[in-house]
């Protein structure tokens, strides 16, 4: 650990080290963790809540449906027997049109 220490302030830690650390600030100071390492984990006997718990139910619910009587399918349209698919103009027909995209200043002109 403190090779990693003085190796931050020489100039950093090589790459594959430094894929297996976090940084973090403690107190002002920078501190580098192995991700790989176990955290202890200390708190004081105040701060743990203990929460009731639930008694466990002894069965699950029973799914309930029912059935409309009033649905009625809706017929949808027949498809085509063939594919769409998308044919890209050619330059001649590209330059037949105007493309043009109206910004604010266009539309407060024209108003």
């Amino acid at each position: 650990k403190q090779w990693y220490q003085r190796r931050v302030r020489a100039g950093g830690i090589p790459y594959g080290v430094s894929q297996n650390m976090v940084e973090i600030c403690i107190r002002g100071q920078i501190r580098l963790l192995d991700i790989n390492e176990a955290l202890p984990i200390k708190c004081k006997k105040s701060d743990v809540k203990e929460f009731p718990r639930l008694p466990i139910p002894s069965s699950l619910p029973k799914p309930q449906f029912r059935v409309k009587q009033s649905y009625n399918k809706s017929v949808a349209p027949k498809r085509a027997a063939n594919y769409f698919r998308y044919i890209e103009k050619s330059c001649e027909e590209l330059d037949q049109e105007i493309e043009y995209d109206m910004d604010e200043e266009d539309y407060a002109w024209l108003d």
